[in-house]
Parts: C-alpha cells; sequence; structure tokens
C-alpha cells in the first residue's frame, strides 16, 4: 500500500489511484500527483476542452486563454508558430470556413513535471473533421460529405502568467498518429 498514492479531483469528486511504478513508466517522471498537482492537473484538462471548444464553434478569441502571450506551437517540418497573434490567425484561418465542421476531443491528459508555476503533459486527441473547406493544414476536402477522424498526440508546455492563470507556452504537435474515413479522397502529399 505504501507505493500506491490517489490522485483526486476536486471538481468532480473522484479519487484515481496509481501505482508510481506505471506513473513513471507513463511520464518518465516518478514523482507522485499532490493535491497542489491535481488542481493544475485540472487547469490542463480545462484548457484543453477550451482549445477544443474554440476550435469547434470558431470562437477564436478564446485561444487567449488557452496560449500565452510568446507560445511557441512546434507542428514539426519546420511548421512553428511563435506568439498569440500568429496562433490565432492560424486557427481563424484553418478553422473558420463555415462549411467545415469539426468535433475536438480531449481523450486523455498525463501531467508531469510540476512546479508552483510550470508544469507539461502529454496528451492526446480526436478530431472529426466533416465538409469541403480548403484547409492549410490538411489540404486535399475536395469532396461534400467527406469525413475524417484523426487521432493525435500533443506535449505541452504550460506556465502560470501574472493573473495566475496557466496557459499553454510551447506545444509540440499534433503528431498524428492515425488517420481514419475518407482516405481514398486525399491527396498523396498528406
Amino acid at each position: 500500500m505504501k507505493y500506491l498514492k490517489s490522485l483526486f479531483f476536486p471538481t468532480a469528486g473522484l479519487v484515481f489511484v496509481f501505482s508510481p511504478h506505471t506513473y513513471a513508466q507513463v511520464t518518465g517522471n516518478p514523482v507522485l500527483l499532490t493535491p497542489e498537482d491535481s488542481v493544475t492537473l485540472g487547469a490542463m484538462n480545462q484548457i484543453l476542452s477550451l482549445f477544443s471548444l474554440a476550435l469547434d464553434t470558431k470562437m477564436f478569441e478564446a485561444l487567449v486563454d488557452v496560449y500565452a502571450p510568446d507560445a511557441v506551437i512546434d507542428a514539426g517540418n519546420n511548421n512553428t508558430l511563435t506568439g498569440l497573434p500568429a496562433i490565432t490567425d492560424f486557427y481563424n484561418r484553418t478553422f473558420s470556413n463555415a462549411s467545415l465542421q469539426t468535433q475536438h476531443t480531449s481523450t486523455t491528459v498525463i501531467g508531469y513535471n510540476f512546479t508552483s508555476t510550470t508544469a507539461a503533459s502529454t496528451s492526446y486527441a480526436d478530431a472529426l473533421y466533416f465538409g469541403p473547406p480548403v484547409l492549410e493544414r490538411l489540404p486535399g476536402f475536395f469532396f461534400p460529405n467527406q469525413s475524417l477522424i484523426i487521432r493525435e498526440k500533443f506535449i505541452n508546455q504550460y506556465k502560470k502568467g501574472s493573473d495566475g492563470a496557466f496557459k499553454i507556452s510551447r506545444q509540440t504537435g499534433p503528431i498524428v498518429l492515425s488517420i481514419e474515413g475518407d482516405l481514398g479522397l486525399l491527396p498523396r502529399s498528406l
């Protein structure tokens, strides 16, 4: 029993028990969650939920509560966005097409490297795209009613701002794990 520790989610009233060995394997960090870490993990979940909501409702101004003003997104292949204005502009251009319907769902969030002002997470998400828009990130939605489910991984670093709120300061991803759906309609360059 001394090797088990509870993770308490105060807002949901849930208690989960993790084995330190398993937690260390998953996160690379043998430190167990403290009550303060649990609150930070809850904030991470809220941030990622707000990110999904902002894209799906096309309310890109909400990204100000997701990303720090100097945030960096590294999507690989020299695709880097620096600063909140560039990030907001990218998502606005990519997702604002009225014919694009999306549903983003954060499925797993594993927090680690907690301090009083910083933290990190590895998270997984499912993104459903439905419609014929011209996308910068996923070109090739040429046909009406084309749909895809993209399973993605993100590695996020968070920092606490002067207002006391955590925001993403650096994001690596999306790292595409799989794509399912109308694959025959995708261009070969994807």
